[in-house]
């Protein structure tokens, strides 16, 4: 989340696995990305730092989920993200919104 409060496209799109940047393509990561880097700032305006709440992880056959919600005063986002393993790294594999 700090890189998406900072705006740093490019530190966001390194977590993602060579798999998931395979499979959705560079531009489409880089441009998620960017878009979900400044709602993030707008939120940050509107209602303040964000934080973390409500965290669940689960086994899934790639990996891990993991499930949260980044919560200010002015919104809140239910997230879920699918890791997976890479060299010894957890990576970004996908992620999704359950609302």
């Amino acid at each position: 989340m700090t890189a998406a409060e900072k705006g740093d496209v490019d530190k966001m799109t390194k977590l993602f696995s060579q798999s998931a940047v395979e499979r959705i393509g560079l531009d489409i990561v880089r441009s998620n990305n960017q878009t979900f880097a400044e709602h993030i700032q707008r939120g940050v305006k509107a209602g303040g730092a964000y934080r973390m709440e409500v965290i669940e992880q689960t086994s899934i056959p790639m990996g891990q989920r993991v499930a949260f919600v980044y919560r200010n005063e002015a919104d809140s986002l239910h997230l879920e993200f699918d890791l997976r393993q890479e060299d010894s790294k957890w990576n970004i594999n996908a992620i999704s919104s359950p609302e």
